[in-house]
């Protein structure tokens, strides 16, 4: 299966984009401008990355054979959750 390096790189880069996500969610990022277009110009290609880690965490999840010893499924986890904290917001 894959090294345990490619799982926590995985991780790592789900919490941030999942991190980006929120933040945009609970504070005020139009309070500067430069922020604010910065914002505005990343949350499409931030989403398209937490739907396709969605996907790929999913699929290497299913191949590791459900095996909870792997990050994918705290990978899942944060995603959804974030999903659904957009959702309900």
């Amino acid at each position: 299966m894959r090294t345990k390096i490619f799982q926590v790189i995985l991780l790592f880069f789900t919490l941030i984009f999942c991190g980006f996500l929120y933040l945009g969610l609970t504070f005020n990022v139009y309070q500067y401008k430069v922020i604010g277009a910065l914002a505005e110009l990343l949350w499409l290609p931030t989403l398209l990355i937490l739907t396709s880690s969605f996907i790929a965490n999913a699929v290497l999840f299913y191949k590791s054979k459900c095996n909870f010893s792997t990050t994918f499924p705290y990978s899942l986890l944060a995603i959804l959750v974030t999903i659904l904290a957009i959702y309900f917001s």
